[in-house]
């Protein structure tokens, strides 16, 4: 906001809240600098207003070189499902899956991954230390990159969605009430986020 007051500067977010301000980003929707092209394409999942933008350099071609994915795919990882609650978890896993294997896959192998996070966030539970990577290598490394759901051509949503989310959601046994798992072992109501930055603070010593 302090940039748009002092430089006119315009604010784009994606769309899913209501923001009071700037400017809903469109699906599609491209930028130019110089001879550098970024598309934004929406990637909710993570969470609903998630975007993510692809870099193409038109001086080589228009082929994309480069994925800016935000919070939807990391370093082998992918983005947690979990910020809404347990109830929104089963919609926001069925929309990463979606924006992953339909809009940021299909890319290609050889595009440059680059993520908003690295080791160590708690945007994900096992985000590699590298910065950036290839979507080709995610392909064949990251397990929520490498699921089995049986899915047809017809059904763009996995039909069982809860593999896909507790890869994400499972942090020190955590897990929602439609795993298999949470319903024989029962489940508990620690955040996600304020487990790992409660052992944070212990291994410390703050």
């Amino acid at each position: 906001m302090e940039l748009n007051h002092l430089t006119g500067t315009a604010i784009f977010h994606g769309p899913g809240l209501d923001w009071k301000y700037g400017n809903t980003i469109e699906d599609g929707q491209e930028f130019r600098i110089g001879k550098l092209r970024l598309t934004a394409i929406h990637t909710p999942g993570h969470t609903d207003e998630s975007i993510s933008y692809v870099l193409a350099d038109l001086s080589t071609g228009q082929a994309p070189v480069m994925v800016f994915t935000g919070d939807a795919l990391f370093v082998n990882e992918v983005g947690r499902t979990d910020l809404y609650g347990p109830a929104e978890a089963p919609r926001l896993a069925a929309n990463l899956y979606d924006s992953i294997f339909h809009r940021i896959l299909p890319l290609g192998d050889g595009v440059i991954l680059c993520p908003a996070h690295g080791g160590g966030s708690v945007c994900g539970q096992n985000i590699a230390d590298r910065d950036e990577s290839t979507l080709g290598i995610e392909k064949s490394r990251t397990p929520g990159c490498k699921l089995e759901t049986g899915m047809s051509s017809s059904n763009s949503r996995p039909p069982n969605a809860w593999k896909y989310r507790t890869i994400s959601a499972r942090w020190r046994g955590i897990t929602w009430p439609d795993h298999p798992a949470g319903r024989s072992a029962g489940t508990t109501t620690a955040h996600p986020c304020r487990v790992q930055a409660e052992d944070r603070k212990r291994s410390s010593g703050d």
